[in-house]
């Protein structure tokens, strides 16, 4: 048997990005972990179905955060896949805001979507689609204030459907706009600010699309807008 030795030393920027991506795991593991043992131990019918709606919430985050981890080791390489079938992209907005109205509601925001007038149909993978989108409103959610408003709105314009989603959240620079897209990019320092993942791989999984992807913001304190095209 052969033994390979290699350095096990870690440059900082590693050690960084390790240290975030375990800051960003913790706090929905011990959310988790409270909502597991109020199951176990309480007996109210209520409280426990409350605590089932945080468990349920919790392993979605963690399981996003993987999913998001996943696909920017492929980033720049064939490896990542699509299963493209018909979609309805009316029923994945709104399965997406439904999936995030507990963590607009902990905010106190108010959640727009308005849909086109017509069914909207194309050829994508549903789940990453559903991943895109997320990635975008749980970023809106992010950097928008308590009491702030997000909304999300669907138009077919020629042979494309056009999704933006808006907030009158913090804004981004003007010096950040063109590295919005970059891997491991945050927002402004007073924020719990994540891993900087969710546009890159959002960009990097509109593309498998064949689709478009833009960020628009007047600057500081007035808001964003991210719009995604996809062929009809």
């Amino acid at each position: 048997m052969m033994i390979h030795e290699s350095r096990g030393d870690l440059d900082p920027a590693s050690i960084a990005v390790l240290a975030r991506v375990a800051h960003e795991m913790r706090q929905p593991l011990s959310a988790a972990t409270a909502a597991v043992t109020l199951i176990k131990d309480d007996v109210d019918a209520e409280r426990v179905e409350r605590a089932y709606r945080v468990l349920k919430y919790q392993c979605a985050r963690l399981f996003r955060l993987l999913d998001d981890l996943l696909v920017t080791a492929t980033i720049g390489s064939d490896v990542t896949t699509l299963n493209k079938e018909r979609v309805d992209l009316d029923r994945v907005l709104v399965k997406m805001m439904e999936g995030l109205r507990l963590l607009a509601a902990q905010k106190d925001q108010r959640l727009e979507l308005q849909l086109s007038a017509q069914a909207c149909w194309i050829d994508a993978d549903r789940v990453r689609l559903d991943q895109v989108f997320s990635n975008i409103l749980t970023n809106a959610i992010k950097y928008t204030d308590p009491g702030g408003h997000i909304w999300v709105r669907e138009v077919m314009i020629c042979d494309e459907a056009v999704v933006t989603i808006g907030d009158t959240g913090q804004g981004i620079p003007p010096d950040m706009l063109p590295r919005v897209f970059e891997t491991f990019v945050t927002g402004s320092d007073h924020v719990r600010a994540g891993l900087g993942l969710g546009l890159a791989v959002a960009r990097h999984l509109v593309d498998l699309h064949r689709g478009s992807i833009a960020v628009v913001s007047q600057g500081h304190g007035r808001g964003t807008e991210v719009t995604v095209k996809q062929p009809l």
